[in-house]
C-alpha cells in the first residue's frame, strides 16, 4: 500500500555510533510544505519491524533513478 502524498521515495544506509547503520528514507512529497512526516513515521512504525524503521525521513525533490528505474543509493548517500 502507498501513503497518501509520496510520488516516490527511497532509503540508504547510514552510519550510526550506536547502531552500526540506520535507515534513512528521502520522500518525495506531492506537496512537501503540507506533508504529514510524523503521520509517515507513525504508518510506518505500524507497518515495519523497528529495526526497520527509519532514523529519518527527509524531502527532496526527485527521487534520483537511473534509466532502467533502479535507486541510484550513492546520489542519496551525498545529500
Amino acid at each position: 500500500s502507498q501513503y497518501a502524498g509520496v510520488e516516490d521515495c527511497g532509503c540508504i544506509a547510514k552510519g550510526d555510533a550506536q547502531l552500526g547503520q540506520v535507515p534513512i528514507l528521502y520522500v518525495e512529497c506531492k506537496d512537501k510544505n503540507n506533508f504529514d512526516f510524523e503521520g509517515l513515521k507513525s504508518y510506518l512504525t505500524k507497518h515495519l519491524e523497528p529495526y526497520k524503521v527509519p532514523k529519518e525521513i527527509l524531502p527532496i525533490e526527485r527521487i534520483p533513478r537511473t534509466s532502467t528505474g533502479k535507486l541510484m543509493r550513492k546520489s542519496l548517500q551525498v545529500l
